[in-house]
This record gives structure tokens, C-alpha cells and sequence, in this order.
């Protein structure tokens, strides 16, 4: 979850992590939907890292990646995620 590749973001007053900009790949942020006034709206497409979650943890993610999808995979993944309702 670190790395030079990965930016992370947070607010300058609480020190909350808002978002996550990867180095390299241009007009992609991943921002926190919990930081949102309506969250209930979101619904997750993908998930990383989930060789470190909780064996009792589940979300509804169209996609799992047991780290971050491969650089080559992210224009595909994008273009789908663009098409959802």
C-alpha cells in the first residue's frame, strides 16, 4: 500500500486519507466514497489488496485483485467501470 508509485492524500486539518493518485497513469484518482456527503450511491467495482483482508470480509466488487490490476489492465477496467450505470 506504499511505494514511490502511490500518492496519497489527506486533509490538511484532520489528516483524514481522502484519495490516492498513482504515479504514471494520467486522469486516474482513486477517491474514498466514504468521504462523500451521499455515499450510499457507490458500490464497489474493484478491490485490491485483498490477500490482507479479513477472511470474513465481502463486497459486492465486480472485480478482486489480490494486489493492484496490472498497468496494462487499467484502460480496459476504466473503460468498463465508464459504461456502469
Amino acid at each position: 500500500m506504499h511505494g514511490p508509485q502511490l500518492h496519497h492524500y489527506h486533509c490538511p486539518n484532520c489528516k483524514s486519507w481522502m484519495f490516492t493518485a498513482i504515479a504514471g497513469v494520467k486522469d486516474f484518482i482513486n477517491v474514498r466514497p466514504t468521504m462523500f456527503d451521499g455515499a450510499p450511491w457507490t458500490r464497489p467495482f474493484i478491490e485490491t489488496m485483498t490477500r490482507d483482508k479479513l477472511d470474513w470480509v465481502k463486497t459486492p466488487a465486480k472485480y478482486s485483485f489480490e494486489e493492484f490490476p496490472a498497468m496494462e489492465e487499467l484502460p480496459g477496467l476504466l473503460e468498463e467501470f465508464a459504461r456502469e450505470p
